[in-house]
């Protein structure tokens, strides 16, 4: 996966006709395309992505504000009252990207969203790909002023990996929990921690990395999370 300084565009659209995307791994969305016609495969692509990604992140969030607590630890392991914090890993390119909210108490509820446009002679023009994870740091422990060492247990998946289905005209894949995948040992950074002693590949998923002024920087500029069997970072919006 290429990585890229994160790039935000805006769109803005007219509501002219209801678009429909099929129920599976959490989509379930009735919404307003914009007007005019798709001039385009790709035009249809972009805006396919757009729509499924939003109603993933809409049902994940309704989903967080009205679930039972989901069984948590109950007991704060965070000295702060900061949480919940919300983290993102993406690269800011190939429209993909791991969206996770951390909980005072370590548990954790994430989505990983990802879709790539097919040329193939299937009966599918493009393949969605979703994951809705959550799971539970434990151990967690201050190892110096802003670092804390963690431990990652009992990740689960609300979807089978690897499931999959065609329906109008695209394919839909379970996913597995990309940024999560492989990881035992997890470090927990605070703002303001020292770049020094930070690996390069860490740091490289760092929004603020590939700011002209970049090397200026001596500590970062929000919380992060590294996983350290694979040195992918998720990090908090500034």
């Amino acid at each position: 996966m290429k990585r890229k300084k994160d790039v935000f565009v805006s769109m803005v659209m007219a509501a002219a006709f209801c678009f429909f995307l099929p129920t599976g791994c959490g989509i379930d969305a009735k919404v307003a395309a914009p007007a005019g016609h798709l001039s385009s495969q790709k035009e249809r692509f972009s805006f396919l992505n757009m729509l499924v990604l939003q109603q993933e992140a809409a049902s994940w969030e309704h989903e967080k504000e009205t679930s039972h607590v989901l069984q948590r630890l109950g007991k704060a392991v965070f000295p702060w009252d900061i949480f919940p914090l919300e983290f993102t890993f993406s690269s800011g390119a190939g429209g993909w990207g791991s969206y996770l909210t951390l909980y005072q108490d370590g548990f954790f509820e994430g989505l990983f969203y990802h879709s790539e446009l097919e040329e193939t002679e299937d009966d599918y023009e493009v393949t969605f790909y979703s994951c809705r994870f959550s799971g539970q740091f434990t151990d967690i422990r201050q190892i110096n002023d802003t670092t804390f060492s963690m431990r990652l247990e009992g990740l689960t998946t609300a979807d089978p990996v690897g499931k999959e289905w065609i329906e109008d005209n695209a394919r839909y894949i379970c996913a597995e929990p990309v940024g999560m995948i492989d990881g035992r040992e997890f470090l927990f950074y605070l703002p303001q921690t020292p770049l020094t002693g930070l690996s390069e590949e860490f740091l490289s998923w760092w929004p603020y990395r590939y700011l002209e002024d970049s090397d200026s920087f001596e500590t970062l500029s929000c919380y992060g999370i590294r996983n350290m069997a694979t040195e992918e970072g998720f990090f908090t919006y500034e």
